[in-house]
């Protein structure tokens, strides 16, 4: 009987084995399809994220302003002196993420105006360019807004106050 029980005890133990073996197997394939799915629904938004349409936009600024305001996600901002006295912003952007120039209460505004769906936005990089060319040398405030844009303002300029506000980038005196 003791060795009756001694082998009943192997062969549980054994099919005890066995049984952790499938589940590991079966919990391996179900990890392995986890990843193949995630893999192909990255590489899907990737590659929708590669087929972005880019423009270069002009907008002619006619009315007068002394102040400036920036707020943008990503786009690279320059600020350069007009070569002709012209003012204008010159926007390399995407197709659904413009931005929009206008001048209200003497302040020049650039905001982004971003229509591209959630899933848009989680993969791919942001080549957006905003260049503000400008008439004069001397204005009120300058202020710019954003997550990961590089500043560079051109030598010449004054400014009563300068407010940078940036989660990352780097700001450039010209």
């Amino acid at each position: 009987l003791l060795q009756f029980n001694g082998i009943c005890s192997i062969i549980l133990a054994n099919k005890r084995v066995a049984a952790q073996k499938i589940l590991r197997r079966i919990y391996m394939k179900k990890i392995i399809a986890l990843v193949c799915a995630v893999s192909l629904f990255l590489s899907a938004f990737a590659l929708s994220g590669c087929t972005k349409n880019y423009l270069t936009n002009t907008n002619p600024v006619t009315e007068s302003f002394s102040n400036i305001s920036v707020d943008c996600d990503t786009a690279d901002i320059r600020i350069v002196r007009s070569e002709n006295g012209d003012c204008k912003v010159v926007c390399y952007e995407r197709e659904k993420a413009q931005h929009a120039v206008s001048v209200q209460d003497g302040t020049l505004n650039v905001k982004l105006n971003d229509n591209r769906k959630w899933h848009e936005r989680i993969i791919g990089s942001s080549h957006d360019k905003v260049t503000i060319y400008l008439p004069n040398t001397e204005y009120c405030d300058l202020t710019v807004k954003s997550d990961t844009s590089d500043v560079n303002i051109s030598s010449g300029f004054e400014f009563n106050s300068v407010s940078v506000a940036l989660s990352t980038g780097d700001v450039t005196l010209l």
